[in-house]
């Protein structure tokens, strides 16, 4: 069912476990507290929800960088790559 309502909203490689993804991501954002956040997706493991929030970290260590050598996001794509 996913899959199907992802081809109609032209959304690729959609499954549910994106979403639980997207979700984790967005309260990190918003500064949702990490005990609150283990709750709201059901995860009791440190080690599996970092995996979920591993690149809102990533991306916020990023601006912090570009903002401390005074360049803007838009000039570096991404200083950091993520290892293969």
């Amino acid at each position: 069912m996913v899959k199907k309502l992802g081809m109609i909203a032209g959304v690729e490689d959609i499954n549910p476990h994106r979403f639980r993804h997207t979700f984790g991501t967005e309260v990190t954002r918003r500064g949702v507290d990490p005990l609150f956040r283990k709750e709201l997706m059901g995860i009791k493991s440190d080690r599996v929800f970092q995996r979920y929030t591993k690149g809102v970290f990533r991306q916020a260590a990023t601006e912090a960088y570009l903002k401390a050598i005074g360049e803007d996001q838009q000039e570096i794509t991404n200083p950091f790559p993520a290892p293969d």
